[in-house]
């Protein structure tokens, strides 16, 4: 065993004043302080609730350490992460951001946010089904009209945070051109909705818009 650490002892002893060295070196390195812009994460929201206030993407950070550790690629690791697990009921939510919510690489030290607060308003999320009305491009060839029309599936359900589902009366079809349509005619078209935050159900198909056209004559007379 003894000779294990007799034998090269020069060597060991030359790498080991090395590594001295160098650890002297690097903790000797002034240290700096700059500001980035990092992304924010929103995590372990629970099931039901929605953000629906808009939610910042970035925050200003001021953060320090060694040169040697505030390279582009360690900067890039930097991010703000909110956990909002704790939510539990509609209204908002005030999130401090301290050195807590800051994933940062070893060697980096935080120091302050800008801005040093989010404020976030949560909703519950739910869904309901609502009429499907079709949305004219152009309409009929001069001297006809829409006798009759109709629209399968005739309704849809919707989702996303409560009130803005509720303030949704109708879905509407893409815009459906006519122009070039005479007798009776099936297209298959998507549906939308006004508001970016109601979405879809998700198993919603295509629907099929089937409408017959008359001249405005013949429909009088019916």
């Amino acid at each position: 065993m003894l000779s294990f650490f007799t034998r090269d002892l020069k060597t060991k002893l030359l790498a080991l004043a090395v590594a001295f060295a160098l650890w002297i070196v690097v903790n000797r390195e002034a240290e700096i302080t700059t500001t980035v812009r990092v992304p924010i994460e929103y995590r372990n929201l629970p099931d039901g609730f929605e953000i629906v206030s808009e939610a910042p993407q970035h925050v200003q950070i001021e953060v320090r350490g060694p040169s040697a550790r505030l390279t582009p690629d360690d900067l890039s690791q930097l991010a703000v992460v909110l956990d909002c697990s704790a939510v539990r009921h509609s209204g908002s939510r005030t999130f401090n951001i301290g050195r807590n919510e800051i994933r940062r690489p070893f060697g980096i030290a935080f120091d302050s946010a800008v801005p040093s607060q989010v404020v976030l308003d949560f909703e519950r999320s739910i869904s309901r089904e609502v009429p499907i009305e079709p949305e004219y491009a152009a309409p009929p060839p001069p001297g006809y009209v829409i006798a009759t029309y109709t629209i399968n599936p005739p309704r849809v359900r919707i989702e996303g945070p409560e009130s803005h589902v509720r303030a949704i009366t109708s879905a509407q079809t893409d815009p459906i051109d006519l122009s070039n349509v005479y007798g009776r005619t099936v297209i298959r078209l998507p549906v939308h909705l006004s508001d970016p935050r109601v979405r879809l159900d998700s198993g919603t198909p295509l629907l099929t818009y089937e409408v017959e056209l008359r001249k405005a004559s013949a429909s009088k007379d019916n």
